[in-house]
């Protein structure tokens, strides 16, 4: 298994070695076909999932005891605030590994109909990527990241404000965070069941196909109409749309509302002119720049296409589909199937993603008796009346890979 320096065409019919851009431009376009057909998902159930259960405890009052006769009559059987503990477990994890696993040379025939992608080896000739060589080259940095929290994991925790880039699975919260509602344990008509009040709820979320980017940083451009200076330019490619952005806001001096600038298509792993990217100032503070908008509605090319080469031994650039077959058809393998690489999840071990669910409860609570007769019937229930709201447990959810 090795990673192998894979080759397209230049503009000019060169061969050129993809570069590190040029490569995270392929594992993007990776995660986005992986994510529309995943061979590891994870869904929300009302109960029963099969990650296992999380518990979340909170003060509660005590028993109602009655009697036909006296308040008096109650002392002996009434308890004091205890807590209760409910277990969540809606998270349920499917492994769904391809049928046939993953062949390059499955692609030779039938609808996709092309030989695996070529690169030059040690001596100087061109050889063409066994299986391994296409997963470690293309596909097994793009599914390592879904397992980096803080890159892109498939799925994440979230509070009530999710991610930019993610939607809820669900929204059905996945956790809840419950305390004590004081002030509804104060009503005099009894008895009273459990008084909560809603802390927080927990989501689950998974990342969207249209929120996966690839950025490039402080992008080389050319000055169209400008006096300005020192302005770094980020520049992020969603698929074919392109998305502009100034590196630090607020930087660079002398630059004027509509000042216009372009970066060249095979600067941002595309051709020129027909991926190139023309942007302008749209708001500035005293000359530093602080928003960019983009002029027109560029394409931006998602990756270069590999060279493959015919049966006969001729190169062409592979057909870009069957590309897409093939690395959709790898990272639904290598996630699920891939000895080293196979993504599982669980509650509270593996690689932390997205944020903690606390659970909070009253500890020490004070209490207080209260008593309430409706007709000849005299009930007596000690209640919660305060106490600190403290952190008594941390869940999460984890990712491993093995």
């Amino acid at each position: 298994m090795a990673v192998r320096d894979p080759l397209y065409y230049t503009d000019s019919g060169n061969f050129q070695e993809f570069s590190i851009a040029d490569l995270n431009d392929i594992y993007s376009a990776v995660k986005r076909q992986f994510l529309a057909s995943p061979s590891v998902t994870l869904t929300v159930v009302n109960s029963g999932g099969n990650l296992g259960n999380i518990s979340e405890t909170q003060v509660i009052a005590s028993n109602a005891p009655s009697n036909n006769r006296s308040f008096g009559n109650n002392d002996a059987t009434l308890g004091n605030v205890s807590t209760t503990t409910v277990q969540y477990s809606r998270i349920n994890q499917t492994i769904n590994p391809p049928a046939s696993g993953f062949n390059v040379s499955g692609f030779k025939t039938g609808a996709f109909g092309s030989n695996p992608p070529i690169y030059m080896n040690d001596s100087g000739n061109f050889e063409p990527m066994t299986d391994s060589d296409f997963l470690d080259t293309f596909v097994v940095p793009a599914i390592q990241s879904f397992s980096n929290a803080a890159a892109d994991p498939l799925y994440q925790v979230a509070g009530a404000t999710t991610p930019a880039g993610y939607s809820r699975v669900s929204n059905t919260p996945i956790y809840v965070d419950n305390n004590a509602d004081i002030a509804a344990y104060s009503s005099t008509v009894l008895p009273l069941s459990t008084q909560s009040t809603i802390i927080n709820n927990y989501y689950l979320v998974s990342k969207q196909a249209g929120g996966v980017q690839n950025q490039r940083v402080d992008v080389p451009y050319q000055v169209i109409s400008s006096s300005g200076s020192d302005l770094e330019v980020n520049v992020d490619k969603i698929g074919t749309v392109y998305a502009v952005s100034v590196n630090t806001n607020g930087e660079g001096s002398g630059y004027n509302i509509g000042d216009q600038f372009k970066i060249l298509g095979t600067t941002l792993g595309g051709k020129t002119p027909l991926n190139d990217l023309t942007f302008q100032v749209s708001s500035e503070n005293s000359g530093a720049v602080t928003g960019l908008t983009i002029v027109g509605t560029p394409v931006a090319q998602e990756y270069p296409v590999p060279i493959t080469h015919t049966q006969n031994g001729d190169f062409k650039v592979m057909p870009k589909s069957t590309f897409d077959n093939m690395i959709q058809n790898a990272a639904q393998e290598v996630a699920s199937n891939t000895t080293g690489y196979r993504l599982s999840y669980s509650f509270n071990s593996g690689q932390q993603v997205g944020t903690a669910m606390i659970d909070t409860r009253l500890k020490n609570p004070t209490q207080s008796r209260t008593n309430y007769q409706t007709g000849d019937t005299y009930y007596s229930q000690r209640v919660p009346t305060g106490g600190s709201q403290t952190q008594v447990k941390t869940h999460f959810l984890g990712v491993t890979v093995t």
